[in-house]
């Protein structure tokens, strides 16, 4: 199983070649619940045009594995942060989330075009 990088979901929806290549490589994936989150962060349903953007990842959500957010994964992303933080790199909090939520699920590989932030988070990344 590979985890998603919201980067992925969205390239997705955007019907992007390059990441449906990437994808059919493999055959099962994992999204988290901080990706939904970001993806709606990204989304103002009063315009037209994200209430159908926002109708495509309820069904993608619904044909992946969907992890959680959860105390463990709260620890491992503290870990990862401050890891990185004493080493003078710093990414994204939602990215270390992400990257906890999948390593304490034993899913150690994301596709994203956010090679360097899931590199560092101690992620085997697929970049496209």
């Amino acid at each position: 199983m590979i985890g998603l990088d919201t980067t992925a979901i969205i390239d997705l929806f955007k019907g992007k070649p390059e990441i449906k290549g990437v994808m059919q490589k493999q055959s099962s994936f994992a999204v988290t619940d901080l990706n939904y989150l970001e993806l709606l962060f990204g989304l103002d349903m009063a315009k037209g045009q994200h209430v159908r953007e926002a109708e495509y990842y309820e069904q993608f959500f619904e044909s992946v594995v969907k992890l959680s957010f959860n105390r463990l994964a709260a620890q491992k992303a503290s870990e990862i942060y401050w890891k990185l933080k004493k080493e003078g790199k710093i990414i994204g909090k939602f990215d270390c989330i992400i990257a906890a939520i999948y390593l304490n699920n034993n899913v150690h590989s994301i596709i994203t075009r956010n090679i360097e932030h899931f590199s560092l988070a101690g992620m085997d990344v697929v970049g496209y």
